[in-house]
């Protein structure tokens, strides 16, 4: 473990658990991503809790993956629909069994929540993916937008976080995930699937996404009392504080008002798998300057480079000494999928 500066890895619960395992899983295969852990000097573990508009853990207040499933249309996505309800079924909760196994290992344990909402329309055969939620809202989505030229990369399916039902929607899986579990708190996903307004809304309601946060960060505290256990707001978002206000998250107004606890600077870039400089993890540190905000360095694991997929060790270790040297409090490992699914 690191005395100074913080490990934080992020294993995604499904590339490594259920896509690969044909049901039934037991607890020792569902532990399997945290126990490959130990002995690597992590820290923290960040895991994904699902895909977006579902869940995959007996969730009390989301939607299951697969509960509404007719017919699949790949057997990865069926296998991980099975291995939920199986574990379920059996009288397992799978966060929960995760949650306690990391903890025993002593690690810290954060649920990692993806933030985007997609309107699918129903069909007989789909991705197992999918969410009554947003089957029922088409008018929840934001619809193309031709006046706004960046906006040809944005998925005009996605649903608006300027809808206060779309709000709701995600606070009632926040809550669930810091209170009902002895979890270490939550990490909102703020780059991937971003923007979360429509363009055209985020003059009016960039204030509406920060208060969004600000909800989140409530029921954190909320939670930390109720535990008697510290619940962090961590946010993973890009390094640019411009970049970030341009698609509608007031990411330095977070940090100044010390809404979250810590933030991972990502890579500003749409791939995600370039190096960034070190300037933008620096600017994000010059930003907490006063503030009891942590600035975790985010590198990207995969590269795609003619000669290997996956980062070298000499390429992840000179991104790791970059952020240091630019004021990083720690270093968060991304994109860790095992070959095929």
């Amino acid at each position: 473990m690191s005395r100074d500066n913080e490990v934080i890895f992020y294993t995604d619960g499904r590339h490594s658990n259920v896509y690969i395992y044909e049901p039934p899983m037991d607890k020792r295969l569902y532990t399997a991503p945290i126990d490959e852990l130990v002995d690597l000097g992590i820290d923290t573990i960040s895991y994904a809790v699902g895909d977006c508009r579902v869940l995959l853990y007996d969730t009390k207040v989301g939607e299951r993956w697969g509960h509404n499933l007719r017919r699949t249309n790949h057997i990865i996505w069926y296998r991980a629909a099975l291995n939920v309800m199986q574990f379920v079924e059996d009288g397992n909760d799978p966060l929960q069994v995760v949650c306690d196994r990391a903890h025993e290992l002593g690690f810290t344990f954060i649920p990692s929540l993806l933030l985007g909402m997609q309107h699918q329309e129903p069909a007989e055969i789909n991705d197992c993916r999918c969410s009554d939620f947003c089957f029922e809202h088409p008018e929840y989505q934001i619809g193309p937008e031709p006046d706004f030229r960046q906006a040809r990369w944005d998925d005009p399916a996605r649903f608006s976080y300027a809808i206060p039902e779309v709000r709701q929607n995600r606070l009632d899986v926040i809550g669930e995930l810091v209170s009902s579990y002895d979890t270490d708190g939550i990490e909102l996903n703020l780059i991937d699937y971003a923007p979360f307004l429509a363009r055209r809304e985020i003059p009016e309601h960039t204030q509406t996404f920060t208060d969004f946060v600000g909800d989140v960060r409530r029921l954190c505290d909320t939670a930390a009392k109720q535990q008697n256990r510290p619940k962090r707001l961590i946010v993973r978002a890009a390094a640019s504080l411009a970049g970030c206000k341009a698609i509608g998250i007031d990411l330095e107004g977070m940090i100044g008002d010390e809404m979250v606890d810590t933030v991972i600077a990502m890579t500003p870039h749409s791939t995600g798998q370039m190096e960034q400089h070190p300037a933008s993890v620096a600017e994000l540190v010059q930003a907490t300057n006063g503030k009891s905000v942590k600035i975790v360095r985010g590198i990207s694991t995969g590269v795609n480079h003619d000669a290997f997929r996956m980062a070298p060790r000499e390429m992840l270790v000179a991104q790791v000494a970059n952020g240091y040297d630019a004021g990083a409090q720690g270093v968060f490992f991304s994109t860790y999928y095992p070959n095929g699914y």
